[in-house]
């Protein structure tokens, strides 16, 4: 099973054991490009939804997941109150 690391602040980043820090920091690099286009994303995400204001793109918080696959093989839809609604795999795609 896969570990997950909520990194909400720089000392979070201490908990990544060594080995995996580059596979942390990569994917983090990615999430930071998504990010810089979060409000288009998640106005994407709401129309494939068909729900407006449905999700909105978490910038105070990220979450790795160890999961040995380089890249970015999830993501996770939240609501506006935080709770989450779905995820969607790139696993298969990403092997």
């Amino acid at each position: 099973m896969s570990k997950e690391y909520n990194i909400s602040s720089i000392k979070d980043f201490l908990s990544i054991p060594v080995e995996s820090l580059d596979a942390c920091l990569a994917d983090f690099r990615a999430w930071v490009e998504l990010a810089r286009g979060g409000s288009e994303l998640a106005n994407d995400l709401n129309d494939f939804l068909g729900v407006p204001n449905a999700t909105t793109f978490m910038l105070d918080s990220f979450i790795w997941v160890d999961d040995g696959i380089s890249g970015i093989s999830r993501v996770q839809l939240s609501d506006a109150a935080g709770d989450e609604i779905a995820r969607i795999s790139f696993e298969d795609v990403a092997k």
